[in-house]
């Protein structure tokens, strides 16, 4: 699997994009209501 190796290649950038998607996902719901 390549999307091992291109996660591990950018660490930071997966970090950036796991806080991203978790700040979105917990504000859409929170927003929503």
């Amino acid at each position: 699997m390549k999307s091992s190796q291109f996660y591990a290649s950018k660490p930071f950038r997966t970090s950036l994009y796991g806080i991203t998607a978790y700040y979105f996902y917990a504000e859409r719901p929170r927003k929503s209501r």
